[in-house]
């Protein structure tokens, strides 16, 4: 007996001693919300790619960490306002305590963001 999973955490084909078959670790397809141009918004499930073209600063509600440990998000502006989380659970690149800011008030700045089950990190940006 074999099973493939569609949706949720586990994506691989599995055969009835649970070896995986066929493709291996398949990938869902990211999704690339652009432009967002709103004040405030609130990651959805399925957002991976998020572009801001703001006329003012952002305020972004971020998925609870707890609930994506592991889950890649990145965000750029191409507005010279700031991204700022609505919880202080972002970790600057530098380390250090989480606050709130995600991206500075520069046009072209983006950031990677990776969940560790307590806060997002910042893993890479400029």
């Amino acid at each position: 007996q074999e099973w493939q999973a569609t949706s949720g955490t586990v994506l691989a084909k599995v055969d009835a001693n649970g070896n995986i078959t066929g493709n291996t670790l398949l990938t869902p397809v990211p999704s690339v919300t652009t432009p967002i141009t709103a004040s405030t918004y609130t990651v959805a499930t399925n957002d991976t790619y998020m572009i801001f073209n703001t006329t003012l600063a952002c305020v972004v509600t971020l998925p609870t960490p707890s609930s994506y440990t592991g889950r890649t998000l990145t965000m750029k502006t191409v507005s010279a306002f700031t991204i700022t989380s609505a919880s202080s659970n972002v970790v600057p690149l530098a380390g250090g305590s989480a606050g709130t800011v995600i991206l500075l008030g520069t046009a072209g700045k983006w950031a990677t963001l990776v969940s560790d089950g307590t806060n997002w990190i910042i893993m890479s940006g400029n």
